[in-house]
């Protein structure tokens, strides 16, 4: 490195040097600076303290409101609550809100139970069998149920499933509650009934949907009626004359070898005499021109059959699929039934 080089890297450090000397600000302007940041703290510390203020009464608000102007229901409430509830529910308003109940008829075979809501059996137990854990065989349950009939109400789609039936419980009932027990050759009536509006809270006793539950004791089948009355004008269906049934259940395993391959889907029997199925190993999905005499969600040994008497079932389209998962242990396949009646 020569003398030339060397002045030139001395005269450049003396030069930031010097700069970096000039430009420090002085005493006066540090002061300033150090008041400024003060200032800035001050007012951003107040602001979150108006901000802190603003949220707390943002939240006290509709309590305060709630307490404050919460009006007692009146009469014209009660009106206005009706007609919104009859502009989705048709002739049905009354039958959307009440307390669910539950009733069960014991026979020497099973304990079936009903619910008030959607009028259906709730679940099954059969009792002289149990599972591989020593469990009661449960064909289905309230988790794993719905059977209810789609139809139009003032041109709105209601599904029965969804609402409240009036039970008119047998006279075998065991006082104080709602077990009806049954022995023997003897046999119990459960009645569930759908009334139709009649005004506000009030209902029409000449127009319903009823099903009607014919247990026997020493039977495993028993009887299944459908029965209308008055609703001609108040209701309708997609096709005039039948009521479109659906019927879906999450199958629940029974055995412990069992899986969702082995001999687990819909059987059915149509118009030919013929019984088929649909596929044991994967998800099926079929609709048919046949009528049917009878459908089963078949597992392994135990089985849920729907049998019409002397008729037949129209437009079946059944379904089996595990894409509709309940996660549960006891899970082999979602069945899923549609038919006319």
């Amino acid at each position: 490195m020569n003398r030339n080089t060397i002045l030139g890297l001395v005269l450049i450090f003396a030069i930031f040097i010097g700069w970096s000397y000039w430009m420090q600000p002085s005493e006066e302007e540090l002061e300033q600076q150090r008041k400024e940041l003060l200032e800035k703290q001050r007012k951003q510390r107040i602001s979150d303290s108006i901000a802190e203020v603003n949220r707390l009464q943002q939240q006290a608000m509709p309590e305060e409101q709630a307490t404050a102007v919460e009006p007692e229901p009146t009469a014209g409430d009660s009106v206005a609550g009706f007609s919104q509830l009859q502009r989705k529910y048709g002739v049905f308003a009354n039958a959307v809100e009440a307390e669910d109940e539950y009733y069960t008829v014991e026979t020497d075979l099973m304990k079936v139970t009903f619910s008030n809501k959607g009028g259906r059996i709730y679940s099954v137990e059969l009792k002289k069998y149990q599972t591989f854990d020593s469990l009661p065989v449960i064909l289905f349950n309230s988790d794993s149920a719905r059977f209810g009939y789609n139809l139009l109400s003032r041109n709105q789609p209601v599904n029965t499933n969804e609402l409240y039936f009036k039970p008119l419980l047998p006279e075998t009932g065991v006082a104080g509650s709602n077990l009806i027990r049954v022995s023997g050759k003897d046999s119990a009536k459960m009645v569930m009934r759908l009334y139709a509006d009649a005004g506000p809270g009030i209902t029409d006793p000449g127009k319903y949907i009823e099903y009607v539950f014919t247990l026997r004791g020493d039977e495993y089948m028993f009887d299944y009626e459908l029965n209308i009355k008055g609703l001609e004008k108040d209701v309708s269906t997609r096709i005039p004359g039948y009521f479109e049934l659906e019927w879906n259940t999450f199958l629940r395993r029974q055995e412990k070898t069992q899986d969702m391959l082995s001999g687990t889907t819909i059987y059915y029997r149509a118009n030919d005499e013929e019984v088929d199925y649909l596929s044991e190993s994967d998800s099926d999905d079929e609709r048919f021109t046949d009528k049917f005499q009878w459908v089963s969600l078949k597992q392994r040994f135990f089985t849920s059959t729907l049998i019409i008497d002397g008729d037949y079932f129209d437009n079946p389209w059944l379904r089996h699929s595990t894409s509709v998962n309940p996660v549960s242990d006891r899970y082999l396949k979602t069945m899923m039934v549609t038919l006319d009646v």
